[in-house]
């Protein structure tokens, strides 16, 4: 088959012009890399769920201790925090950040090997690379919002359009430099699919985005209270559930191979509800690992989370992306946490005394850019979120987050949100593998090893 590149281009532009046919424009896609971007950019452009798939570079496996060739640490300076005279102030909370993390990280690296010595037919790689990425799992509570980090994106054209208005409306000036690079990039690579973003019509998505974010605000300002300080501890509240939840998922569950209207199923289960438990326990007997994903029969129920964690527990649960998420400013009004590795490793003092200095800046730049002054708040600090989610979702979530390999704190929050399902829906919480123990292994040795015997396995082939 022979592919006319300019005739492609002609005919997704005609589409586009003539019909405005924006479904045309997911029959186009690329593949682009976004580097040196903010923590807090990089969620903006992965809150993009449908239409384009990010893999955003980790910040637990990763080491965040060397300086550029100017001998600054990674993390962005926003040009408006300099306009508006805090930029000394900001740069010193930052630095003061990285070299907490650098003066802790080699002594806490020490601290978990006395912790969790070598063990026996322990490959020397594998152990290391566990010790490693505990000790950078746990100083990343330091890295602020404003750490530089890479993401890459593969995506169609519709959904690339769409992210160059967000990014453009987001009111941030790194937002605006890098929806410009984006449009540039992706005007040699799919040109038809961005043509539109340097017109009017463009103009007026961005406008109406905009426009949405100021009056959200002005209506929460003046129906909301401010919040009070919290104490930073994590919390997980179920806000709503269906209490009909279990009846609907084994209602669906008979559809697909019935003939009958699912009103006749949801009536006939309503009035003989033991069957329901008996066929929830039949229906996922078939599962022998996380990854036997339940039957699409379990979307039909869902519930509203309302969680408070640290924003590195965060970030790792904001790539779930088939479910409802609404996210409040990172600020430092919900408290920080302080791992328990810090405190084992007396290195508490430094640590808090970074956070507040931290906090501080953020407290002074507020006053002034509200918007810019999230680039100051660390990783350890509380951020509330909701979570909307069905029953489907809620396993995948639940059971992939609750594994050992996974960092404590958002393992808690997975436990919780499985605890707080169980308790309406019992049947429904019984069948979900949650890993309740291994707080007190290396969580990432198992995985290494495993990779390690992977690599060796493949050198062999």
């Amino acid at each position: 088959m022979k592919v006319d590149p300019a005739k492609a281009e002609g005919f997704f532009s005609r589409v586009l012009d003539q019909y405005g046919d924006d479904s045309v424009a997911e029959l186009g896609g690329t593949a682009i890399a976004v580097e040196n971007i903010s923590n807090i950019l990089t969620k903006i452009i992965e809150d993009r769920r449908i239409g384009i798939s990010p893999l955003e570079k980790s910040s637990r496996y990763v080491r965040f201790d060397r300086k550029d060739e100017q001998g600054n640490y990674p993390y962005i300076c926003d040009p408006d925090i300099d306009a508006a005279g805090h930029g000394e102030r900001y740069r010193q909370a930052m630095n003061t950040l990285f070299d907490t993390y650098v003066a802790i990280l080699e002594p806490l690296i020490k601290e978990l090997t006395m912790r969790f010595p070598q063990g026996e037919g322990q490959s020397n790689g594998a152990y290391a690379a566990a010790i490693r990425a505990q000790g950078c799992d746990v100083v990343r509570y330091l890295l602020p919002t404003a750490t530089k980090t890479n993401a890459g994106l593969v995506g169609n054209g519709r959904a690339f359009e769409y992210l160059i208005y967000h990014l453009r409306a987001c009111g941030l000036a790194e937002g605006m430099r890098i929806a410009a690079q984006i449009d540039e990039a992706l005007s040699h690579l799919i040109p038809a699919f961005v043509r539109r973003t340097k017109t009017e019509r463009g103009q007026g998505h961005v406008d109406a985005l905009a426009t949405f974010a100021r009056k959200q605000k002005e209506y929460a300002q003046a129906t909301i209270s401010p919040g009070v300080r919290d104490s930073g501890e994590a919390t997980v509240r179920l806000i709503a559930h269906d209490p009909d939840g279990e009846l609907k998922v084994a209602s669906a569950l008979c559809y697909d191979f019935s003939s009958a209207p699912y009103e006749e199923t949801h009536e006939y289960l309503k009035a003989h509800p033991e069957k329901i438990p008996v066929m929830l326990e039949d229906i996922l007997t078939p599962r022998k690992h996380r990854t036997h994903k339940p039957p699409r029969a379990f979307e039909h129920t869902q519930y509203l989370f309302e969680i408070t964690c640290d924003i590195g527990a965060f970030r790792d649960l904001h790539r779930h992306r088939m479910l409802t998420q609404q996210r409040q400013s990172y600020t430092t009004l919900h408290g920080y946490a302080i791992p328990q590795d810090i405190k084992d490793a007396g290195k508490e003092g430094e640590y808090s005394r970074a956070m507040d200095s931290a906090a501080d800046a953020y407290e002074t730049i507020k006053r002034d850019l509200p918007l810019q002054a999230q680039y100051c708040v660390p990783f350890g600090f509380l951020i509330r979120f909701l979570f909307r989610l069905n029953a489907r979702e809620a396993y995948h979530l639940c059971e992939l987050r609750s594994t050992i390999q996974g960092h404590p704190s958002y393992r808690y929050v997975a436990q919780e949100m499985a605890r707080e399902i169980a308790k309406v829906h019992p049947n429904l919480g019984k069948g979900m593998m949650i890993t309740w123990e291994g707080y007190d292994e290396l969580a990432r040795l198992a995985s290494e090893i495993r990779q390690e015997q992977k690599t060796r396995q493949a050198r062999k082939d």
